[in-house]
């Protein structure tokens, strides 16, 4: 039997500046996420891979850092 190499992976990141409203502290974006969770599965499904995915913190991490001068 013939051996199929591996599928490709490709890493994905996602901003988190895309994913989350930066202007309101600790505020995902829940309508944006579940887009492009539908606009992922639909890719996949035309090109299958190892999807590896990242995201940004967005307004998690970065309004805190600013008020407390945390260089990230």
């Amino acid at each position: 039997m013939a051996e199929h190499p591996p599928p490709e992976t490709i890493f994905l990141k996602l901003g988190g500046g895309l994913i989350t409203f930066k202007e309101l502290e600790f505020t995902a974006d829940p309508a944006t996420i579940d887009r492009l969770a539908r606009e992922i599965a639909d890719a996949l499904a035309v090109r299958p891979c190892r999807l590896l995915l990242g995201h940004g913190g967005g307004s998690f991490p970065h309004r805190l850092a600013h008020r407390y001068s945390v260089q990230l």
